[in-house]
């Protein structure tokens, strides 16, 4: 009896880890695994990943291992650390928390939850997978946090992102993530982009901010202009702004923004200095 000859061999792994990263669901690419040996190989190269806490729960509790609560943070760090720098985007989505009824009911009523594991911008949880081989490969994320767990605590996802990307990465998280910052750290490898969601969400979504602290790393240009303006007019009273023009930038462009912005917002406490 001849063995049976799997077609998808013939087909290049980098074609195949493409199609599984457009599938990107977790779920249905480690389903895949099960199928071919070739989509087997081709996994460890996905460069999308998306993980959604209720449908990982949904599957657990389906097999009679519990909802798996405290393991979807590891779960994320795990993808990531598997995938390592094949890694281009990553998906994390607890908005609906583990899918239970209760879950639901809180989420409906605005109602807090003591537990911190769906709190995906906590900084802990961040690290988890940014530290990973993974961090520096990113170019994309996309965060939803479980709303009853991360509403009354500190948002930490920016600063770690900062620190630990190197990429132009780009962070998709729910708009009231903004209106609950305090602080943001814009930093150069990707403020313009990070600025320009930030400030489309809260122009999109009303949201006002508590922001008390900004710091933004301004890329070398001619701008005179200031170019976060929606965002400074979502600041707190007496917000401390902290703008770090690129060692590049004209003495001209300096001494008109530090000439011009104040002027339009006095309210603001402002501070100006180099990066390079």
């Amino acid at each position: 009896m001849s063995d049976v000859v799997d077609p998808l061999d013939s087909l290049p792994s980098a074609i195949l880890a493409d199609v599984l990263g457009r599938v990107a669901d977790a779920g249905d690419i480690a389903a895949s695994r099960l199928a071919s040996r070739a989509l087997l190989a081709a996994s460890y190269q996905c460069p999308r990943v998306r993980l959604s806490a209720a449908a990982r729960a949904r599957r657990l509790r389906g097999r009679g291992g519990g909802d798996g609560a405290t393991a979807f943070r590891l779960a994320a760090a795990n993808v990531a650390s598997l995938l390592g720098p094949h890694l281009r985007s990553l998906a994390l989505d607890a908005s609906q928390g583990h899918g239970c009824p209760d879950q639901a009911i809180w989420a409906k009523h605005v109602e807090f939850d003591d537990a911190n594991d769906l709190h995906l911008t906590s900084g802990e949880s961040v690290a988890a997978w940014a530290a990973t081989a993974a961090g520096p490969a990113l170019r994309e994320v996309d965060i939803a946090d479980f709303w009853p767990q991360s509403c009354w605590r500190k948002a930490e996802a920016l600063p770690v992102i900062s620190r630990l990307c190197r990429n132009e990465l780009y962070e998709a998280v729910e708009p009231e993530l903004f209106s609950r910052a305090t602080e943001v750290k814009l930093s150069p490898r990707f403020s313009y982009e990070l600025m320009r969601r930030i400030v489309f969400s809260m122009t999109s979504y009303d949201c006002r901010s508590c922001l008390r602290k900004l710091l933004v790393h301004m890329p070398p240009s001619i701008l005179t202009t200031c170019p976060f303006i929606p965002l400074v007019n979502n600041c707190a009273p007496s917000c401390e702004v902290t703008v770090l023009f690129h060692a590049d930038s004209s003495d001209a462009t300096r001494q008109a923004a530090a000439s011009s912005w104040p002027l339009r917002f006095p309210e603001i406490t402002w501070q100006w200095g180099t990066w390079q």
